[in-house]
């Protein structure tokens, strides 16, 4: 396993737990590393938080159903974190089944029909909050649950589109984890931590035992990921992540409802609009996810036009 640790420690790794012959420290290791990822998973099925840069910010796995773990995280967010629900991280697929859609505006509803699968469109971009269905309460994690104006809320991030958290959270869920679940690294109430070096600051001053980096990541890409509400208010912008509220709506090709948005707290990247002209919703999304990834403006256009389906 390709980490980097201090020569004198030994680590042992069985059955998915890490145990450690001296005082706790951190292992540093990559996500793109497939032993590194699985060691990660391993953690999360034993109990563990474990610190992840995913795309322009640090954040917090951990098994959205092992109290342990919750309490591990709720200790390490500090005391503002208290009783806040953590995100899951489940494929959409999964998500669109708990929706109670009772509880949507008939444009909300007619997004969820009209996409067909939300995977190829919103897959990696953003978190879905949405409305619980009651038979559901007692089946997903009291750690995801969110009771406002007399409903259970749930919010998810499907990793599809990035590589690299699509095959550690399969490895996570191949352990049997249900429900993965994920926060930003910080402490409750200050700003996410958006550096890998901060990050893995953060994670061996609070005895996270593994931050994994990702040596490939956009530096110019930063802050937590936007968070799109479906409601009985229609489709809302619920956070302005670190991408643009507006990059959905050429997606959804519908307006977000952005009364009591919550803004980026850093600066998002441009998004030229002409990037996407001529391009279907999937192009759209696929046009985002290579911009990402520092790719030229002109040079996504003129690829993704060559494909019938990327294009209107």
């Amino acid at each position: 396993m390709q980490f980097y640790i201090k020569p004198q420690l030994f680590y042992y790794i069985k059955q998915g737990k890490l145990t450690m012959t001296t005082e706790q420290e951190t292992l540093v290791g990559s996500l793109l590393n497939k032993g590194n990822r699985n060691c990660a998973a391993g953690l999360i099925t034993g109990g563990e938080v474990v610190g992840v840069f995913n795309r322009g910010v640090n954040a917090l796995w951990i098994d959205g159903g092992n109290q342990e773990a919750v309490l591990k995280l709720q200790t390490i967010k500090g005391e503002l974190r208290q009783n806040r629900p953590v995100a899951l991280t489940i494929g959409f697929e999964r998500l669109v089944n708990l929706i109670d859609t009772n509880a949507l505006t008939d444009e909300a509803k007619q997004f969820l029909d009209i996409s067909g699968n939300l995977k190829s469109e919103l897959g990696s971009l953003c978190f879905l909050r949405v409305p619980l269905k009651t038979e559901y309460i007692v089946r997903v994690p009291a750690s995801s649950l969110n009771y406002e104006g007399g409903r259970v809320w749930i919010q998810s991030w499907d990793p599809y589109g990035h590589r690299w958290t699509e095959q550690f959270l399969r490895s996570i869920e191949g352990l049997g984890v249900e429900f993965p679940a994920v926060t930003s690294m910080n402490i409750s109430g200050e700003p996410e931590i958006v550096d890998q070096d901060e990050g893995e600051e953060f994670c061996r001053e609070h005895g996270i035992p593994l931050y994994l980096r990702d040596p490939r990541a956009n530096s110019l890409l930063k802050g937590s990921y936007t968070i799109i509400t479906l409601s009985e208010r229609g489709i809302e912008l619920t956070r302005d992540g670190n991408i643009p509220g507006r990059v959905i709506e050429k997606i959804i090709r519908s307006p977000l409802v952005t009364e009591g948005v919550r803004r980026s707290r850093y600066p998002q990247l441009e998004f030229p609009d002409s990037m996407f002209e001529g391009l279907s919703p999937k192009g759209v999304r696929i046009a985002a996810l290579l911009y990402l990834t520092g790719k030229n403006p002109g040079s996504i256009t003129g690829v993704l036009k060559r494909y019938r389906s990327f294009v209107e």
